[in-house]
């Protein structure tokens, strides 16, 4: 037996030789560890061309969404922030939520709110937020004018106009390099610029509006969600009638005219769809005094 030992460590000293040059051949090991690092950036880019290829689909989730949503609402907060009422504002809360409950995506967070601002208008953000300005809430006559108006907003979610109207206005590049940053990013990363960059799209979106058809089809679905949630019909012909009879001139209706169609062709659009369609619902209520009741409180 003691004449093998040096046999054995021999052959172990030689193996231990083979093994360290078996990884060291002409410098096979680096070139591994950099092959394994290409494919790992390999990797990466596939997965991010496959996100930003389901962005540029249309497929954006719900989280996404709302995070994409709540930076844009915040500008429109900064700009003009809240009525100082918290009795208002749950209100209108109740009131937008009830009539989101009727839309396909009764799930989403709603959010609603009435801005203290001198335009006469109404927003809405991806993910469920609404916005409805103080001159807007006092002009109407009862709750189902702002039902209707509410319902409208939240079509556009519904729909999803905004994120649509930002993928074809920005193009593919702000999409996949801007809007999927600053929704994944920001989840992930906190990419600022990217967000930034999708935030500057949405001004220029709220500043510009959406498509003609896209409102056209907002106040039709509108008034079908706020008919199913009980309320009369005519509600949204009844506000585009006030709206129209504003003088265009006048500055608390400089944006709205900017960003919408014309009330007075809104109007002609929408009433033969309610009068074909939502006559039999023609008894359900306008409800003015609860509308009422918070309008007498602003203005005290």
């Amino acid at each position: 037996m003691k004449y093998c030992m040096p046999w054995i460590v021999a052959l172990l000293a030689l193996s231990a030789t083979l093994s360290a040059n078996a990884f060291d051949l002409g410098g096979l090991g680096d070139k591994l560890k950099e092959a394994e690092k290409k494919l790992d950036k390999a990797k990466t880019k596939i997965e991010q061309v496959e996100h930003e290829t389901r962005f540029i689909r249309g497929d954006v989730s719900d989280k996404e969404e709302r995070s994409i949503g709540r930076d844009l609402a915040a500008t429109l907060v900064n700009a003009a922030p809240p009525v100082k009422n918290a009795a208002l504002q749950r209100y209108v809360n109740r009131v937008g939520r009830w009539v989101a409950q009727q839309s396909s995506r009764p799930k989403l967070n709603w959010t609603f709110a009435v801005l203290d601002t001198d335009s006469i208008n109404a927003f809405a953000a991806p993910g469920g937020y609404v916005f409805i300005t103080q001159p807007l809430f006092l002009l109407l006559e009862n709750e189902a004018q702002l039902a209707a108006v509410l319902g409208h907003e939240i079509a556009h979610i519904e729909e999803k106009h905004h994120i649509d109207a930002l993928q074809k206005r920005s193009g593919s590049q702000l999409l996949t390099k801007g809007l999927l940053s600053a929704s994944r990013d920001k989840l992930d990363k906190n990419n600022q610029k990217a967000l930034d960059k999708l935030i500057g799209a949405g001004k220029q979106l709220y500043t510009s509006g959406l498509d003609r058809g896209d409102e056209l089809a907002a106040d039709r679905k509108g008034v079908v969600l706020a008919t199913r949630a009980g309320y009369s019909p005519y509600a949204m012909l009844g506000v585009l009638a006030l709206l129209d009879g504003i003088d265009p001139s006048d500055k608390s209706m400089a944006l709205m005219t900017h960003t919408h169609p014309a009330a007075g062709e809104r109007l002609n659009a929408l009433e033969p769809a309610v009068v074909t369609s939502l006559t039999r619902y023609a008894n359900q209520p306008e409800v003015a005094s609860r509308l009422q009741k918070q309008q007498a409180k602003l203005l005290k």
